[in-house]
């Protein structure tokens, strides 16, 4: 008798929840087949297109299969960075020369000498204490 009352007592989910979660389930795994079906045009094997026309090389580091050639890249890698390595250099050449400023506009100045105003407050501070 301990088993069925066990049982009787445990509340698991009803006919309708049951029926729900089912239903949505169903209904997602529709939506993923129709989603997979839509992504492969029809089938669910993708299908690679070729590209029409032949590709001439050019300045692009390609060749006339449109494959990349890596040593026209690095070719031009080589010469940006030397490059900029020559424009640093003249930028660090200019900078140890100096540079002159002229300051055009200069809002004006306010000192706020808070020094004074902190030694006063430590005198008071220090009169009360004696």
């Amino acid at each position: 008798m301990n088993s069925t009352a066990t049982v009787a007592t445990q509340s698991g989910p009803t006919r309708s929840q049951r029926l729900y979660t089912n239903t949505v389930l169903t209904l997602v795994a529709g939506l993923l087949f129709a989603m997979s079906l839509d992504r492969g045009q029809g089938s669910l094997i993708s299908q690679a297109n070729a590209q029409q026309g032949a590709h001439s090389g050019g300045d692009d580091g390609t060749d006339e299969a449109g494959r990349t050639n890596a040593a026209e890249q690095r070719k031009v890698m080589i010469a940006e960075l030397r490059t900029l390595s020559s424009r640093m250099q003249n930028l660090e050449t200019m900078l140890s020369k100096g540079i002159n400023v002229k300051v055009t506009e200069m809002p004006p100045i306010q000192i706020n000498d808070r020094s004074a105003t902190e030694k006063k407050d430590d005198r008071k501070a220090t009169e009360k204490q004696h």
